[in-house]
């Protein structure tokens, strides 16, 4: 936990620095965003439904990380296309 905090604070030093927005999200919204279901598998599901072409990255359960990983950048990218429509940009 010590490593993941330092690398933690040395990301956000370094995006700060370079003045980089970032956002901070829990798994509740960016699940309930991307309209993930309940239950064990209900990330790699969500993920094999938004990335088909994909499927063989997400079919086995010890993919559920990389699910978790890809809907976050997935969650991420819509969030950033929305505010930069909403700018007016």
């Amino acid at each position: 936990m010590f490593n993941f905090g330092v690398s933690y604070g040395i990301i956000r030093g370094v995006l700060g620095a370079l003045q980089i927005p970032i956002t901070v999200v829990t798994p509740q919204k960016w699940q309930r965003d991307l309209g993930v279901q309940k239950g064990k598998d209900a990330n790699r599901v969500r993920a094999m439904q938004l990335y088909p072409e994909s499927i063989h990255y997400f079919s086995r359960v010890k993919d559920d990380g990389r699910a978790d990983a890809a809907l976050i950048a997935h969650w991420g990218a819509t969030q950033t296309y929305i505010n930069f429509l909403a700018k007016g940009v």
